[in-house]
């Protein structure tokens, strides 16, 4: 099998010639649907037999690890198509899967199904309608959340709050954790930055990519660490 050239000549695998990059991008996502779906049945199926929780829990963690690889995918894709250009666009790709729902039904989603005993996780006592692909947008908020889990070494404290501005809502997530290097603050958001032994340096430059396809901006500090997101009300 020929490797993958991701540059301006054409793709080949086992299969043939995929065309562009563009359209490696398209057939990958396609394939990564159907898998989504077979979970999503298995899943179902599996619920009404009763089956053991640490088999449903699993299935949670596939559902969760698809939809990262699919917002790594739209990433590269949106890069590819500079789609930030177009948000505005009701007909754009960005927004046939955006739909309206509550800031809580957001939030209900990002705690992580075996957060530890010593993470205190305070989410926003006011709710706002957001307007935006919910599951790209659960994506970003539990990267934040699992990196200040994991930059707190399993114990400090998330504090999620929003407020609602002229015609944008902002979210502020700070945590207990020691912080970025101050030479690291403006990297976070390049790709392959990482302050993680093993990490691949993707999850806050996909993020950065998903809010603002959203026509939105998200940006970080110190003192309390701080992820500022801040959303148009449509």
């Amino acid at each position: 099998m020929k490797m993958h050239n991701f540059g301006k000549v054409k793709l080949h695998t086992e299969y043939g010639a995929l065309g562009s990059k563009e359209d490696f991008l398209d057939r990958a996502i396609d394939a990564l649907s159907v898998l989504k779906i077979s979970n999503s049945y298995l899943e179902s199926t599996l619920a009404k037999e009763d089956a053991n929780q640490k088999t449903l829990t699993t299935f949670t963690m596939i559902k969760k690890s698809i939809l990262k690889i699919e917002a790594f995918l739209d990433s590269a894709k949106h890069e590819e198509k500079h789609l930030s250009k177009n948000h505005n666009d009701v007909h754009s790709p960005e927004n046939i899967k955006k739909r309206w729902f509550a800031l809580s039904e957001l939030t209900s989603m990002i705690i992580p199904k075996n957060c530890p005993p010593n993470i205190q996780i305070s989410l926003p006592k006011n709710d706002f309608q957001l307007f935006g692909n919910f599951y790209k947008l659960v994506v970003v908020f539990s990267n934040l959340v699992e990196n200040s889990i994991e930059a707190m070494k399993n114990n400090g404290v998330i504090n999620i709050f929003a407020r609602e501005g002229t015609d944008f809502i902002m979210i502020d997530l700070k945590d207990s954790g020691p912080g970025f290097p101050p030479e690291s603050l403006k990297k976070v958001f390049s790709s392959l930055f990482t302050t993680k032994s093993g990490g691949n340096g993707l999850g806050l430059k996909v993020a950065k990519t998903i809010i603002e396809t959203h026509g939105g901006t998200i940006s970080v500090r110190n003192n309390p660490t701080t992820f500022s997101i801040k959303l148009p009300k449509n």
